[in-house]
């Protein structure tokens, strides 16, 4: 004779009811500039809010208002949350584990990412052009044998957009608009 015991374990706030852990509820993420703080959404009407919770992963579009609702959670739920849109912005610890809250809200601190670095090769008459001096503000490079350029942008001078000077001493100046988040090369032909 095989005897089958069943044991349900209740802990003192399950026992006295103070636990909101299960409690069914809504979860609104607020995506914000994490640079400039919580007060200021970012990509509202624009992009994704994906969330995923127990291998299973939900998608939800940011409003107007810069954020997301997903329905059917329970508070205490764990989840991973990151931001899908076209440019490169992502969560900024979008390996960080959040744990659904009674309120039913998360803030996101979300930033663009790829604005460090600005490459590319410059090109006069379809050939590379070395000494083209290259500067964004007060950083410069001076393009190699192969008209190739860097320039490593500091945080307090990334924007998603830049204007680059070009100058070449027999050439002349140009002035070109790049967009680093993008994470392409930016090739330029001087024009006389």
């Amino acid at each position: 004779m095989v005897t089958v015991a069943t044991v349900t374990v209740i802990t003192v706030k399950d026992f006295f009811g103070n636990s909101a852990n299960g409690k069914p509820t809504s979860l609104t993420v607020f995506a914000y500039d994490a640079k400039k703080g919580k007060q200021y959404p970012i990509l509202q009407a624009k992009g994704h809010i994906w969330l995923d919770l127990n291998g299973e992963r939900k998608q939800e579009a940011i409003d107007d208002k810069g954020k997301a609702v997903f329905q059917n959670l329970q508070v205490g739920d764990p989840v991973l949350l990151d931001v899908a849109f076209s440019e490169p912005y992502r969560a900024v610890q979008s390996d960080s584990i959040y744990v659904v809250p009674t309120d039913g809200r998360i803030y996101l601190a979300v930033e663009l990412k790829n604005l460090e670095r600005i490459r590319g090769h410059i090109f006069y008459q379809e050939k590379p052009i070395p000494g083209v001096v290259v500067s964004v503000e007060n950083l410069r490079d001076t393009s190699d044998e192969l008209g190739f350029y860097e320039l490593r942008i500091p945080p307090d001078l990334q924007k998603r957009e830049q204007k680059l000077l070009l100058h070449h001493p027999k050439v002349g100046t140009q002035t070109e608009t790049v967009y680093p988040q993008t994470d392409q090369e930016w090739d330029f032909v001087l024009k006389k």
